[in-house]
């Protein structure tokens, strides 16, 4: 970078960058500078880290079809940042709705092995998730956290509630 488009350079082992191709460099210009409240559509979370026992492509939580339908399930994809995998999340430290499209994520029962869809946002108890220990993403009502079941890397498994097992990457979901 010749420095005459002030900005943030970033190296990373990923190709797209803010949904563009980048060939593992990006630079991030300079706007002005404003105000943000923590939250907002970001980039869902990832499970597979360097180095960890799974190796490969992130993969992230994703909205099939970029859906507004009800009843849609949740599901691991590889992470590419499109707008099926921006969702809104709570502030850090605060309990909240994870949402896309107006829809929230929701788990359709109560017990371990739950499976996680969209639903309609009705501020419910299976709708509230926090950020819990080692980057999981708990539900405080039920205690489970999000899962993605076998670490699966395979795009289309649906995502579901479990207990939490410390240190178990399917239950990692980094958040802002």
């Amino acid at each position: 970078y010749d420095g005459s488009h002030p900005g943030l350079a970033l190296g990373s082992d990923v190709d797209l960058i803010g949904g563009g191709y980048h060939s593992e460099n990006a630079l991030f210009p300079m706007a002005a500078t404003t105000s943000s409240k923590p939250g907002g559509p970001i980039p869902s979370g990832m499970f597979v880290s360097d180095g960890g026992s799974n190796t490969g492509s992130p993969m992230c939580i994703d909205d099939p079809g970029d859906s507004s339908a009800t009843g849609t399930a949740a599901e691991i994809s590889t992470c590419l940042n499109d707008a099926e995998q921006n969702w809104t999340v709570p502030a850090q430290g605060a309990t909240g709705a994870v949402s896309i499209n107006g829809l929230c994520l929701d788990t359709t029962g109560g017990g371990p092995g739950t499976p996680t869809e969209l639903n309609t946002c009705s501020g419910g108890s299976s709708q509230q998730w926090q950020q819990g220990t080692g980057n999981t993403l708990v539900n405080p009502a039920s205690g489970l956290c999000l899962d993605d079941p076998g670490a699966s890397t395979t795009n289309g498994t649906q995502m579901d509630a479990a207990t939490c097992v410390p240190g178990d990457t399917a239950q990692v979901w980094p958040l802002p």
